[in-house]
Formats: C-alpha cells, structure tokens, sequence
C-alpha cells in the first residue's frame, strides 16, 4: 500500500533508512567494513577541500515523489540545514562495489 510524502518522511527505521519512490520504499544496502572505509576516505578528502560539504547516506529529494539516500553526496557551501537535501548536490556517489585498495 503507497505512503505519502509527508509519512515516509516523519518516520525513521530502526535497521537503516530507505529510500521513497513514488509512495514505495525501498530498502537501501548498507554496506560492510570495506565499503564504509571507503566512503569515511572519500568523505574526508572532500571535507578538506574549501567550500565543500561531504554528507554520508542523508535523505536527498530527486522530485517531488522520489527521495534517495546516497552513499555519498558533495555540497558546495557550508552544511545545508533541515533534515532533507532539497537542492541537486554537486555530487552524489552510489556504490555497492566500493573497496579500498
């Protein structure tokens, strides 16, 4: 049964979050020690980087009934405020296949 916007969006998940598509959600992978070791080093390089705003898996809305939840996204500013990415980021990283090296 489809949820709303406003449903998905006042409800948090105790196992990850999820991903809302057109009243679905969507389960999201959560990754293992790799992956998550990959990310933290992306993160970190782009933290660095002036006038930039790495983010680690946050609700982040593509249209009006589509919100994803990326690995990772790139900001360009400082840390946006509210709870949802309403803007298109600069960059957004989705990976399964992640490994360090």
């Amino acid at each position: 049964m489809p949820i709303s916007v406003e449903e998905y969006l006042g409800t948090s998940f105790e196992d990850g979050d999820r991903e809302y598509i057109d009243g679905e959600l969507q389960e999201n992978n959560i990754g293992e020690i790799d992956h998550s070791y990959a990310l933290t080093l992306i993160a970190v390089w782009f933290h660095k980087q002036p006038g930039l705003c790495p983010l680690i898996a946050v609700r982040t809305r593509v249209s009006p009934t589509r919100f994803r939840v990326p690995d990772l996204i790139v900001v360009e500013g400082a840390k946006p405020g509210g709870c949802v990415i309403t803007e298109p980021p600069l960059l957004a990283i989705e990976s399964s296949l992640l490994r360090t090296v």
